[in-house]
């Protein structure tokens, strides 16, 4: 590499490359590699097939010959002589991506310490949650037959994105639909990200607390989701949300008496009358929560 910064690519089938190297050998090819045991399988199914694909010179502009995978890659040269020895040697390295975004629905708000950020220092929350971590890191690639360690770099160089959606109580109804909060975490190279067809860009997503959406159910609620990364990978997907609206009334109902509560104890008994009269006031706002919870169950 002489550059510092790994290209990013997200198509490998149609780049080119040429290379000014000093390797003696019949037939050439390039491929790209992430671990070390790739190499002699390659070698032996192209002696098998005749070598008829090969480059006869270094000179020529070369295409990786085998199927790249999402990731750090590094390009190898490899030369093979007439007597089928191989020797390879490292000429560059290229990051493809070609995965859209990971989404994962965590569940409640009320279940978790959440952070204030939408930018993933709410990924160890997820692998503490989810017990996983998609998001594998690079490692380094030592070829024993020729001696020759790769030093990957280790810094994220953003490829991999992931969408946490974490979601709150429903708030109010409109009509045949209710609202619900959903949080939305995310890390890496995301774009967009469309909730039940609502379609919110990262900037969205960072200068808000949570986003609003409309949804005809209000318990278990399958929600589809589309997330899309910077260089145009899309994944679709859908969560499953609980919303809780039951819960939401419930602590409404809670409130209300705890109220009624302190309501009876702070009035002296000369106000007697205006309290009594409050009392029963929120007596029939409490019948009519009542009357809604056991509607909605």
């Amino acid at each position: 590499m002489k550059g510092k910064t790994i290209p990013v690519i997200s198509k490998m089938e149609t780049q080119k490359y040429k290379f000014d190297v000093d390797i003696e050998g019949d037939y050439f090819y390039l491929i790209a590699v992430k671990e070390n045991n790739v190499v002699r399988p390659f070698v032996k199914q192209k002696i098998a097939e005749g070598l008829s694909d090969a480059k006869k010179s270094t000179k020529e502009a070369f295409q990786c010959c085998n199927q790249v995978q999402h990731g750090i890659n590094t390009l190898l040269l490899i030369s093979i002589d007439k007597n089928w020895n191989y020797r390879f040697l490292p000429v560059g390295m290229i990051a493809v991506d070609h995965i859209g975004p990971i989404i994962h629905s965590v569940g409640h708000k009320d279940d978790y310490y959440l952070p204030k950020s939408h930018i993933h220092n709410f990924y160890s929350v997820i692998d503490s949650i989810l017990g996983i971590n998609e998001i594998h890191k690079a490692k380094d690639i030592f070829f024993r037959e020729q001696n020759i360690k790769i030093n990957v770099p280790k810094n994220d160089i953003g490829i991999d994105s992931d969408i946490s959606i974490v979601n709150g109580d429903i708030t109010t109804k409109d009509y045949s639909h209710y609202y619900c909060q959903l949080m939305v975490y995310y890390t890496g190279d995301l774009k967009y990200v469309t909730i039940a067809g609502q379609k919110f860009n990262v900037k969205q997503i960072e200068e808000s607390d949570y986003i609003q959406i409309r949804v005809k159910d209000y318990d278990d609620k399958t929600i589809q989701v589309v997330g899309e990364d910077k260089r145009g990978n899309i994944t679709k997907g859908s969560v499953m949300i609980s919303p809780s609206i039951l819960r939401s009334a419930m602590r409404s109902a809670q409130t209300q008496q705890q109220y009624i509560y302190q309501s009876r104890s702070s009035k002296s008994s000369d106000s007697y009358s205006d309290l009594e009269y409050r009392i029963e006031e929120l007596e029939e706002e409490n019948e009519e929560l009542k009357n809604r919870i056991e509607e909605l169950e």
